[in-house]
Parts: structure tokens; sequence; C-alpha cells
């Protein structure tokens, strides 16, 4: 068995998720989701029953089954969740401490496992990527105006522009950890991507669009998309997901609307400094085909 702890917003949400469904497939373990923090976590809601992901919730005793293990040596961890080792039988808890380099996530065993981290790289979950875009295909439906956003979104050279500011401008906890893209970030990744991308469309998606509207001025066509708010985030990645290229902020949430868009052709943009604090390593967390500015 595979219990993975969920926790914070959604971009997060999945990124556990996927990492645990890694781990269960390559073990073919049972997968249980761990959402008792919500509880007490009021900044955050529970996001994935709006998607097509097998579902199990982990009762309390199976949570408390778990016994810590502290242990320096996890290579075997990795490879199993790359499929390239068979697992020995062993229950253990393993908490990722920070973002560090993949290669250097290791354990010395695996068994049942309990995750409680973040797990913010593809390389968690690449060798099931088709089964994670199938499973994180929304089964609730969008509503009329999203439908009719679609539309538009499918039928014009579309560019997804996420702005995050929220938290990451009013909280200062937030704010010291992860700092905000600043405005010439944006208007770089515009004039590159129009450089090659003619007819552009953009299509801004914020937590403050009020500011957006206020503060930025975009040199093509430009679709502000403000009607979904915190409640319906799901439906903002769902439609993230279906333009032709993506500039993205330092945030999970358009990690994954860039990440799950199909188009083969698409060029994404995702920002050099992801925190504030220039030492955590994040050459994981960016996919190698995507232009870091």
């Amino acid at each position: 068995m595979v219990v993975v702890k969920l926790i914070g917003g959604l971009g997060n949400q999945l990124f556990q998720y996927a990492a645990g469904r890694s781990l269960a497939y390559r073990l073919k373990a049972d997968l249980k989701l761990d959402v008792s923090a919500f509880q007490s976590y009021k900044l955050r809601k529970y996001k994935l029953s709006h998607y097509s992901i097998k579902e199990e919730f982990a009762s309390e005793g199976e949570i408390a089954g778990f016994e810590l293990l502290e242990s320096s040596r996890r290579k075997h961890f990795i490879n199993v969740l790359r499929g390239y080792v068979a697992p020995a039988k062993k229950k253990m808890i393993f908490r990722e401490p920070t973002l560090t380099p993949v290669r250097r996530e290791m354990l010395d065993e695996v068994g049942s496992f309990y995750l409680d981290g973040y797990w913010q790289s593809e390389k968690y979950f690449i060798c099931i990527n088709n089964l994670i875009r199938e499973e994180f295909r929304l089964k609730t439906c969008l509503s009329e105006r999203s439908l009719r956003t679609a539309n538009e979104i499918r039928g014009c050279n579309s560019v997804s522009m996420h702005i995050r500011r929220g938290d990451y401008v009013h909280n200062p906890k937030t704010n010291t950890v992860h700092g905000v893209c600043e405005k010439e970030y944006y208007y770089k990744c515009v004039e590159k991507i129009a450089s090659t991308a003619p007819d552009l469309r953009i299509f801004v998606f914020s937590d403050d669009m009020d500011w957006v509207v206020e503060n930025m001025r975009l040199p093509c066509r430009t679709t502000y998309v403000a009607h979904n708010g915190e409640e319906n985030d799901y439906e903002d990645l769902s439609l993230m997901s279906m333009c032709k290229h993506h500039i993205i902020a330092n945030s999970s949430f358009s990690w994954w609307g860039a990440w799950l868009s199909t188009n083969p052709d698409k060029i994404v943009f995702a920002p050099r400094d992801w925190f504030r604090d220039a030492s955590i390593h994040t050459s994981d967390l960016i996919p190698k085909d995507w232009v870091v500015l």
C-alpha cells in the first residue's frame, strides 16, 4: 500500500498524487489518499475529486500504522519510482525535507509507503505520464462561460499567461519564500514567443486580476479570464491546458496548466527564479524542453 499526504493548493495536490500514483503503479500496490490535514489547513480545499483519479481515502488506522524512517540512503526509492528494481517489503514514512535534486532523493528499501512532501518534478511520474494525463482529465463539467472561453482558446493561436500574486504578495511568510515574477519577465516572454508564433492572443489567468488590468499593458490581443475564482480554479487550469503556448509563473498551478497541454509544438516559458532563496534546487522542477528566463 502507498499512502500519500495531500496538502496545499490544487497544483501541489496534483504533484503529490502523481508521485504516489507512480510509486503505487510500479509496486502494483493500492494507492490511498490522506486528506486529514485539510481539517486544520484552511487556506485551501481538497480538489482532486473533480478529476478522474483513483480516489480511495486512507483510514486513521492505516495512516497511524506507518513508522517514521530517517534514512540518508534513498537510492532504492527513486529506482522503484522509475521502475528499475523490484521492491523489498518494509513499512516506512518518507518525508521530503525540501526541494533537492531528484537524483539524491533515495531510500534503501521499499514496501508500504507514506509519502509526505511536494514532489515537484515530472521525474517522479514521467514513466506513467499518459496515465497521469488520463487521470487528470476533468470529470466535472465546465461552466457555460468556461465552455465559451474554451472555444475561443481552441480557435486562435492562444497563449496562457499566469500571473500569481495573492498570498505571494500579501502573506509575509509566503512572500519571503516565493516572491513574485516581475512585469519585465512577462514582457520578455511575450516578445520572444511573438517572434516565433504570429497572431498571438493571450489569455491571462490571475488571482489578482484588478492589479493585472491596472498595471500591465500587453502588446497583443488579450483576454482576461476572471470568472472562475478560487472555488472553481480547476476550470482555469483546464482552460490553461487548452492553450497552444504558455507563460507560467513560479507556481505549481500554472506548471500543470502547461504540462497538461497536449500541443506537441507548445512553447513554454518558465521563470528562472522560482524562489527568493537561490540556493533552493529547482533544476529538476522545470522540464528540459521548456524555456527558462
